[in-house]
């Protein structure tokens, strides 16, 4: 669930190892799409209940709208920089 507002966003359905571990995520609204993979830090997954079966997470912009059709992601929405 987004810890701001309360709204579930889906059933985490894998944990991915890597250096961080990811939480692939079903998005309950789109549960046709591809899963949303989460990092599993505490600055974004800063409460984890067990025993509610409940993970809250304050995801960085953009990150809920990776993979889902029809929508840009922040940084899409931004100007490119060239370095």
């Amino acid at each position: 669930m987004l810890q701001t507002t309360g709204e579930t966003i889906g059933t985490v359905v894998d944990v991915l190892r890597a250096g961080n571990d990811l939480l692939a995520v079903q998005r309950t609204a789109e549960p046709t799409a591809a899963p949303i993979l989460i990092p599993f830090v505490k600055a974004i997954v800063p409460v984890v209940d067990l025993i509610a079966a409940r993970l809250e997470i304050v995801p960085p912009p953009g990150l809920l709208e990776l993979n889902q059709p029809g929508k840009k992601a922040a940084s899409e929405n931004q100007d490119m920089i060239e370095l």
